[in-house]
C-alpha cells in the first residue's frame, strides 16, 4: 500500500498547512495564527499551491485575480519580512494568496504577465510596519513596487503619511532656450570646480 502524504507538521499544534495546498480553503489571516519563525511554512504551501493552480484548474480559492485595482495592505500585522510577503499574497490574491517571498520573487510576481499588478497598494498603518522592518528592506520593497508600476500610499494613523507615484524613467535636463542637453553644473568651492 503506498505511503498516503502525511500533512506538515506545525509546533503549536497546527497540522493542517498542507490541506491548504491540497484543496483546503485558506481563511482570511489564517497565517497570523502562526508563530512568526513559521510563517516562513506558510509561504512554503501557498507558493507551492499558486503554482499548481491555473485558472482551469484551480485547487484553492486564492486563484490569479484579475486585480489592477485598489489593494488594501494591513502594516499592523507586518512584523517581520516573512509576514509583509504573507499579508501581500492575501491582500493582492485573497487568502492562502501569493505574492513572492523575496524581493526577486515580488517583482517576477508583479511582472510575469499572468494577471495585472494593482494599480494602487494603500498601505494602511505603514508607522507600524517601519517600526518593525529594517528601514533599508522597506525602502527596497517600495522601489520593487514603484517599479513594477504599483503606486503605492503610505497611510499612518494619522492619515497619509506619504504617496508615492509610479515609477518614470528619469528624463533628461534639457537647456530651455537649445532644446539641448543641459550642461552639468558643478557647485563652487568643490573639486573639479
Amino acid at each position: 500500500m503506498p505511503d498516503l502524504p502525511q500533512p506538515l507538521r506545525v509546533p503549536g499544534g497546527r497540522t493542517d498547512l498542507a490541506a491548504v495546498g491540497v484543496g483546503r480553503s485558506a481563511g482570511r489571516g489564517e497565517w497570523l495564527g502562526l508563530p512568526p519563525a513559521h510563517q516562513d511554512t506558510w509561504l512554503a504551501v501557498a507558493q507551492n499551491s499558486w503554482y499548481h493552480a491555473t485558472r482551469d484548474t484551480p485547487t484553492r480559492d486564492a486563484v490569479r485575480r484579475e486585480v489592477g485595482g485598489v489593494v488594501h495592505l494591513d502594516g499592523a500585522a507586518i512584523t517581520t519580512n516573512t509576514a509583509f510577503y504573507c499579508a501581500l499574497g492575501e491582500a493582492v490574491h485573497g487568502p492562502g494568496g501569493h505574492c513572492g517571498a523575496s524581493l526577486d520573487a515580488l517583482a517576477e510576481c508583479l511582472s510575469d504577465g499572468s494577471a495585472p499588478p494593482p494599480a494602487e497598494i494603500v498601505w494602511r498603518e505603514f508607522a507600524a510596519s517601519r517600526a518593525s522592518l529594517d528601514g533599508i528592506y522597506l525602502e527596497l520593497i517600495l522601489e520593487a513596487l514603484r517599479e513594477s508600476g504599483v503606486a503605492v500610499t503610505l497611510v499612518d494613523r494619522y492619515g497619509v503619511a506619504r504617496a508615492t507615484g509610479r515609477a518614470r524613467a528619469p528624463r533628461p535636463r534639457r537647456d530651455c532656450a537649445s532644446n539641448r542637453p543641459a550642461a552639468r553644473r558643478r557647485r563652487p568651492g568643490r573639486p573639479g570646480a
